[in-house]
Order: C-alpha cells, then structure tokens, then sequence
C-alpha cells in the first residue's frame, strides 16, 4: 500500500478541522470563563466552566481521530454533531447556537455521505 491510498479525503480534513475549531472555541471559553471567575472571587458558575472544558477536550479527541482516519474517531464525532444538532433544536434560540447548529447539521450531513462511511468502514 501507498501513502496515497492512506490519504484522507479533503471532506475529511475540513470536517476534522471544523471540529477542532469548535473545540478550540469551547476551551478558550471555558478556562476564560474559569480564571475570569477566580479573579472575581464569585465562582459563579465554576462547575459549568469544567464542564465547557470537558466538552471541548472531547470534541478535539474525537476530531483529531476522525481526522487520522480512526474508526471510533468517526463514531465520536458523529455522536458529537449529533449531540450538537440536538442541543441546538431544543435549547439555543439566539443566532450563535442557530448558526452553530446549522453548522454541525452541514458537517453531520457530511460525515454521513457514502464516500466518507467507505473512507472508515472498508470491508
């Protein structure tokens, strides 16, 4: 086998790379939110913040997976977006979590098409 045939599709780079700026964006909002907290002395919210960094930290495991062609990373991932589409009909109505879900619908619409399901499970 060559590197060629190991290659992943450009789909798969930029749905992994769409992940792991979602990711970054939940980790930089988390430890923000965290040491913001602290500085105020309120801890207001400190176990959200952990949670937010927790959430991030599995988006960027599962997408960096997915974009090293692993099969439980494409599994993760689609759970992820999933979640994400999910959380976003029933619980956000301002323009961020609407476009954040349409964004996860577009990239789980995109981890469902047959070339990329083929790309992970070959038989």
């Amino acid at each position: 086998m060559t590197s060629e045939t190991n290659k992943p599709s450009l789909l798969v780079t930029i749905l992994g790379w769409y992940g792991v700026i979602l990711s970054c964006t939940y980790l930089i909002w988390g430890i923000v939110s965290m040491v913001l907290s602290i500085l105020d002395r309120t801890y207001k919210d400190f176990s959200q913040n952990i949670i937010i960094i927790c959430y991030g930290l599995i988006i960027l495991i599962f997408s960096l997976a997915f974009k090293g062609g692993q099969k439980w990373g494409w599994i993760g991932f689609f759970i992820v977006l999933l979640f994400a589409v999910v959380w976003s009909i029933f619980r956000y109505t301002d323009a961020y979590g609407i476009v954040w879900g349409v964004l996860s619908l577009v990239a789980l619409v995109g981890v469902l098409l047959s070339p990329i399901r083929r790309q992970f499970f070959r038989t």
